[in-house]
């Protein structure tokens, strides 16, 4: 039986970020680092929007994750600004972006924590 997915609230969207870092845990791919990247930036736009926007906790939030520097990369690729690698290491890989390299685990890690801290 195929689930059913249904996306209306930034909790819906959070929880395919984390479905889509589950996949990373798994394997390190282009496409899967995409669209991990796509919905982490992209959950941005659905807190932002989201009944709750002028509650003071989203502002806070709001505020924190528009200085994310992590979230600036995701934006910076997802606008072109900037074009990334997956590079394999005998432990991990590696995201390459412009002239960085830095670990793509950690990239995630850092990124679902940070939305974590709301949605947990």
């Amino acid at each position: 039986m195929a689930e059913t997915y249904n996306f209306q609230t930034p909790r819906d969207l959070y929880e395919k970020l984390c479905r889509d870092a589950e996949k990373l845990d798994v394997l390190i791919d282009g496409d899967q680092f995409f669209n991990f990247i796509s919905t982490a930036y992209h959950l941005i736009d659905w807190i932002k929007n989201s009944p709750l926007k002028t509650s003071t906790i989203i502002k806070r939030l709001q505020k924190k994750l528009n200085k994310d520097e992590n979230l600036k990369i995701c934006g910076n690729i997802l606008k072109a600004k900037s074009h990334f690698s997956i590079i394999p290491q005998k432990k991990g890989c590696q995201l390459k972006f412009e002239e960085h390299c830095i670990d793509a685990n950690d990239f995630k890690d850092e990124i679902i924590s940070l939305y974590e801290q709301y949605f947990k």
